[in-house]
């Protein structure tokens, strides 16, 4: 139906969505670069607590991503898996298990962490 659809279309109105489809491929490329840019900057550095952070499994080389169904009926936990490529799931957010530590402080070695 959509080829009917495109076929019956203006050629200016063709052309305004490749050009539309050009932006948005060049705005990906730009992401992936800048969060390949990204995973290497952190890569080594120190841990604050607030961070938001991309996992990466070592053996596999493949990201750590959420997944919407929960493992038990604790609204706290959710399932995970590893995934090719990064996306919005694949985010985690480093936050204290203790009440004394604060958002900018760096995680310690033996820290307890909530993803």
């Amino acid at each position: 139906m959509r080829e009917a659809e495109s076929s019956n279309r203006p050629p200016e109105e063709k052309k305004e969505e490749e050009k539309k489809l050009d932006l948005l491929l060049k705005r990906a490329e730009k992401e992936a670069q800048m969060n390949v840019s990204m995973i290497t900057f952190k890569n080594g550095k120190d841990l604050l607590y607030g961070e938001t952070v991309i996992l990466k499994h070592a053996h596999s080389s493949k990201f750590l991503r959420t997944d919407d169904t929960q493992i038990i009926k604790d609204v706290r936990t959710c399932r995970i898996h590893l995934e090719d490529e990064v996306d919005e799931k694949c985010l985690f957010k480093v936050i204290a298990g203790y009440e004394f530590r604060v958002d900018g402080h760096q995680v310690q070695k033996g820290d307890l962490i909530i993803l």
